[in-house]
């Protein structure tokens, strides 16, 4: 009995320690010995719904590139898990350009047994991504150079910096040998009070140029090889006796006379003041010659003083294939792109002279390295780069392509403003094939409706035409 009797008594404190025995006192209310904490517990039905709020790992790398897509995808799979931290879920569009700690929410009361998604849950509000981000728009072909600008980390561009203000006219420049010559002033009156120049028997011209060494050896210009010449009369003028003294009290140190020889290191500049007497009668045609060559300063004239345009941006390219007497393909680190020259027009199609202009680009530039140099316009209205476009002489010396094929009339003058830095150096180019009967001057007859230089009764230069024939091999 005694045995049984314990063995009862075990079996009963056995139940209640399991739970498994409820006994009701008399009195009070019924209750669990043991309450489930219903109340920490989420709903069986959301666990893949909080399970979306974690990003993959291609989602986080889109964000840490500053692509704002992603946004979408957190905000939508957020409300869920904010809804249980009593916060009020909201559906924003604004784009999240980095991680932060709402993307990327991490339940804290949640046990994370309780969250294993029992199947692969559906993609939530990831077309809006789509719509939204691009992290590495692919250029299109034939696009111009915001295109080529938006290409890869790494990808060469054929975008250039502007030389030129396009609200200011440069002043006119010309491209001797290793020299630059940048014209700042050019003047003409019967007297000049601030130079203390009175009246005499003519005209002063009065110009002051900056000369500047592009190459990486010393060069010099003679002073005597600086002459006006007066196309109209067939004039030419040496520097005036009194330039270096009229040089001296403008303040020019040195102030070189017609003797003198100026002298410039790799990279340096020197300024100099230029006086002519120009005769009574004088034409409004006028050219400064710079020893075999010549620049209009006309253009000069008009502006009286003028700043010159910012040091070039050369870029290198080559040339892969020839469109005209004037286009040109080129290819830079891998990229072509169309060339037009800036300030000449060359005759295309059936046009008389087409098939020459083209062959006499070809043999200038096809192949060849050159470089280019942007002035204010980028593009033209067809899309191909405005450029003026450089290739090297014999002596290693940079010689610009415009203004061969101008020499030898394989084109007409068209300058278009702003881009305008050599304007003056092009029509004198153009003035001496004229003078000379070269090219589309002796073959086609009139077509001085689409030029700007001298008229048809002035000599222009006919006495260098030996010169310019030798120099650039001109048969024609």
């Amino acid at each position: 009995m005694r045995v049984a009797a314990l063995t009862v008594l075990l079996a009963t404190a056995a139940a209640l320690g399991a739970g498994r025995l409820d006994i009701q006192l008399p009195g009070t209310a019924k209750e669990p010995v043991l309450a489930a904490p219903t109340a920490t517990i989420p709903p069986t039905g959301t666990p893949s719904q909080a399970a979306e709020t974690a990003l993959s790992p291609g989602q986080e790398s889109a964000i840490s590139i500053g692509v704002g897509g992603p946004a979408a995808q957190a905000s939508a799979a957020d409300a869920t898990a904010t809804a249980a931290a009593a916060a009020t879920p909201t559906e924003t569009a604004a784009p999240v350009l980095a991680p932060t700690e709402a993307a990327i929410p991490t339940p804290a009361s949640t046990p994370v047994a309780e969250l294993v998604p029992t199947a692969t849950p559906p993609p939530v509000a990831t077309a809006a991504p789509a719509a939204t981000t691009d992290a590495s728009p692919s250029p299109s072909a034939g696009t111009g150079t915001q295109s080529l600008s938006a290409a890869t980390p790494g990808q060469p561009s054929l975008t250039q910096a502007a030389a030129v203000d396009p609200g200011q006219p440069p002043a006119q420049e010309i491209v001797v040998g290793p020299l630059r010559l940048s014209f700042l002033t050019a003047l003409r009156a019967e007297s000049l009070p601030k130079y203390a120049l009175p009246p005499g028997s003519g005209e002063w011209v009065l110009l002051t140029t900056r000369v500047t060494n592009e190459s990486d050896r010393a060069a010099s210009l003679a002073m005597s090889d600086l002459r006006l010449f007066d196309r109209g009369t067939a004039t030419v003028v040496a520097l005036d006796t009194g330039t270096d003294v009229i040089a001296t009290l403008a303040g020019f140190d040195p102030a070189w006379s017609n003797d003198d020889t100026i002298d410039v290191e790799p990279g340096e500049s020197a300024e100099a003041l230029l006086l002519y007497l120009l005769p009574p009668g004088g034409s409004d045609d006028l050219a400064l010659l710079v020893g075999q060559t010549s620049i209009d300063l006309a253009p000069s004239l008009a502006l009286g003083e003028a700043e010159p345009a910012a040091e070039p941006d050369l870029l290198e390219a080559t040339v892969v294939a020839i469109l005209d007497g004037s286009r040109l393909t080129v290819n830079v680190g891998g990229q072509q792109d169309t060339v037009q020259y800036l300030g000449v027009q060359a005759p295309t199609g059936d046009a008389c002279f087409s098939t020459e202009a083209t062959t006499a680009n070809s043999a200038l530039v096809e192949g060849e390295h050159v470089w280019l140099e942007r002035q204010a316009t980028d593009r033209g209205a067809d899309g191909a780069l405005l450029r003026d476009v450089w290739i090297a002489d014999s002596n290693g010396d940079r010689a610009l392509v415009a203004a061969r094929l101008l020499e030898t009339g394989a084109g007409t003058p068209a300058p278009a403003p702003p881009d305008t830095r050599y304007q003056a150096w092009l029509q004198a180019s153009a003035a001496l094939a004229r003078t000379n009967g070269a090219g589309l001057w002796g073959a086609c007859g009139d077509v001085s409706a689409s030029t700007e230089v001298a008229p048809d009764d002035a000599p222009q230069l006919a006495f260098l035409g030996g010169a310019w024939r030798s120099r650039w091999h001109l048969t024609g």
